[in-house]
């Protein structure tokens, strides 16, 4: 049941990406803070070792998580925004900011992009999980010092094996997410149990592979 609650909060943030310029999508956007903050959470519980997922409740406190995690997020997409954004104007694609334009087709404007993105996400993902370490703390996001020693102990080696599986698993979600929507029961199943699994999966593989710093 907590796995579809966090489809449906997952699903309409989604939507409001895919319709960026209308009248509902900002609103839709910031619902985003919810499942942004409960994923949080999950993190956080994982990491004070238990293996059940949390509660939804103190919703107050799952939107600020949430709008932390965006914010982090958000500064570590800036390089690979910008970089798409020089290649896009480099190639005269000012179709994309007629009709249907998101974040995502940007970041998928040029292969360079994408490239940075992959790179910007090694960091990114102990980033965050070091904010949960230091309780909700952003900076400790970008204490790229204590990051890089974070990845030194887990190892370069597993951390980059870790980091290519969840891309993997990432590919092949999308894969079967595609041909499943073909269905008309996909519809419902992909957003509402396939990505949420698949978000659970990440954070607590996550949450593990940050975890095995400690024991080194």
């Amino acid at each position: 049941m907590k796995v579809i609650i966090l489809g449906v909060l997952l699903l309409l943030p989604a939507i409001g990406f895919i319709y960026t310029f209308t009248l509902v999508s900002p609103f839709l956007l910031c619902l985003g803070f919810f499942p942004m903050g409960y994923i949080y959470r999950i993190l956080r519980t994982f990491m004070e070792g238990s293996d059940e997922l949390p509660n939804f409740d103190d919703w107050k406190s799952l939107a600020s998580d949430g709008f932390k995690v965006a914010l982090v997020i958000i500064v570590y997409l800036i390089l690979p925004i910008l970089i798409s954004l020089i290649f896009i104007f480099q190639q005269g694609s000012y179709n994309l900011f007629t009709s249907g334009f998101t974040i995502w087709i940007l970041l998928s404007g040029s292969l360079a992009g994408l490239i940075i993105l992959v790179l910007v996400g090694v960091f990114g993902l102990i980033g965050i999980a070091n904010m949960a370490l230091y309780n909700g703390e952003i900076r400790a996001a970008f204490r790229f010092n204590e990051i890089l020693e974070r990845i030194s102990l887990i190892s370069w080696k597993n951390y980059l094996i870790w980091y290519l599986l969840i891309l993997v698993v990432g590919l092949i979600t999308v894969t079967i997410s595609s041909l499943t929507l073909m269905i008309l029961i996909g519809i419902l199943l992909v957003p509402i149990v396939i990505i949420p699994f698949y978000a659970i999966f990440i954070t607590r593989s996550l949450c593990l592979i940050f975890a095995s710093s400690e024991q080194n």
